[in-house]
């Protein structure tokens, strides 16, 4: 419904070429939702340390898998780390809208990992950031980084496609 598939019909799929344009829409409106989504777990969730270690684990090893240059393991992290997060958060629609977009860009990251690990891990640390940022509860600081973070992906996404 968002255009970014076309169904042919006995024929198959094929998936939209994305511009940076929509890189970038799609980014904005993740960053938007994030924020949020963060508010929300500031106001409303608590992170037990049982949460807080599970989601330092997944930076953790999402660092180990950029530093092996192993794109689909980073993805893997990555999104097992948005899962966790975004579980704290409820609001059904923010959460579904989020989950969808995480990782829209999915295969651009993998080649990203790769091709330009350092990108890669600035992209983790930001996420290690965040969490710190929802641990202290400092709701500015975390639109701060939400908004570097969006930068940051863009950086790496553009890259991939420049390249």
């Amino acid at each position: 419904s968002e255009g970014y598939i076309t169904m042919y019909p006995g024929v198959g799929f094929r998936i939209k070429d994305l511009s940076l344009s929509d890189i970038k829409e799609s980014l904005l409106i993740s960053g938007a939702l994030e924020i949020v989504a963060m508010d929300y777990i500031i106001e409303h969730s608590q992170i037990t340390e049982q949460k807080k270690n599970l989601l330092e684990k997944y930076v953790k090893d999402s660092y180990e898998a950029i530093k092996n240059k192993d794109g689909s393991k980073y993805v893997e992290f990555a999104g097992k780390y948005h899962e966790e997060l975004y579980s704290l958060v409820n609001l059904p629609s923010v959460k579904d809208i989020l989950n969808d977009h995480t990782f829209l860009h999915k295969s651009l990251y993998l080649e990203g990992v790769m091709k330009f690990p350092q990108d890669a891990f600035v992209l983790a640390e930001d996420h290690y950031n965040i969490l710190q940022a929802i641990i202290e509860k400092d709701k500015k600081k975390i639109r701060d980084l939400i908004e570097e973070h969006e930068i940051h992906c863009y950086t790496i996404l553009e890259e991939v496609l420049e390249s």
